[in-house]
This record gives C-alpha cells, structure tokens and sequence, in this order.
C-alpha cells in the first residue's frame, strides 16, 4: 500500500511511502520512484527545490505502517491500531505458553501477519474472519509439528 506525505517543505514533489510485502522494509517514494537511501537505517535522500538533499527517516515498529520523521517532527500516515485490534492480533502468542520455541515462532510469525491484515483494505469483516482463519491454522501447524516432533522421538 502506498500512503501519501504532505511535506510543504517539498514543494512540486509527490512524496510516499510504500509499504510492501511482509518481509520488506517500507522505502520512500518521490515522484513514483525510489528515494535513494541515506546514512542510516531506515533513512532517505529527497532532493528539495534548493537542490540540496534532505534526510526523511522512517520510524518502524510492530506495526507495519512506519511513521514519518522529517525536520523535527513526526507524521502520522495512520491512526493507531486500537487495543481491540492489537488483541486480536496477539491471541497467536498463546502458543509461546503451549509451546516454547515452536510455539513462540509460529505465534510471532501469526501476529506479523494478523497485523498486516488489520490493516489491509479488505472489509472490517473479512479482515477479522481471516486473521482468526490464520490464528486457528498456526494452531494446527503447531499442534502438527509438534505431533511429528514427539512421534520422531518416540520412534527411536
């Protein structure tokens, strides 16, 4: 998904950013193409009308829509996930308690992806049917790898 950022600082300069598959960080878009990148992780190079290069950084955590951090300030590109949200998100870390390593893998992989579908623009419903689809699978994927784990196990 691509989210648009007013900078009037930027004038004439479409700016956005793109926020792609699950496993890619979100890079910032001028005028449709790739900023280059900047000195450090997570920044980008704009060249504003002065033809000077400024530095955009993008502030990423849990959730997968980064906030904007230019001249001093942060931009919102969303509104928070609500606590409801991150809740429904979360209920795969249950797993963590059932399951250790493999159920903390499968749980922190489920959340990522439940996160991911909360914010898709599918409707309200579908996106709650399927991360609860995608909760109950990491489930039996546990229950399924654990199974084949105890019954290796078992076997020798």
């Amino acid at each position: 998904m691509r989210y648009p950022v007013s900078l009037p600082e930027l004038p004439g300069r479409r700016i956005e950013v793109e926020v792609a598959g699950a496993f890619s960080s979100p890079i910032i878009l001028v005028d449709g193409q790739p900023a280059n990148k900047g000195g450090k992780r997570g920044q980008f190079l704009v060249r504003g009308a002065d033809g000077r290069d400024v530095v955009i950084g993008l502030k990423t955590s849990l959730d997968p829509v980064p906030q904007v951090l230019f001249a001093g300030r942060t931009i919102r590109l969303a509104d928070p996930l609500a606590w409801y949200q991150w809740l429904w998100s979360g209920v795969p870390l249950v797993l963590v308690f059932m399951g250790g390593a493999l159920g903390g893998l499968l749980g922190g992989i489920t959340m990522a992806f439940n996160v991911r579908i909360l914010r898709s623009d599918m409707t309200a419903v579908a996106r709650y049917a399927l991360a609860a689809v995608l909760s109950v699978g990491a489930l039996g994927a546990y229950l399924f790898f654990a199974t084949m784990f105890l019954s290796a196990v078992h076997a020798k």
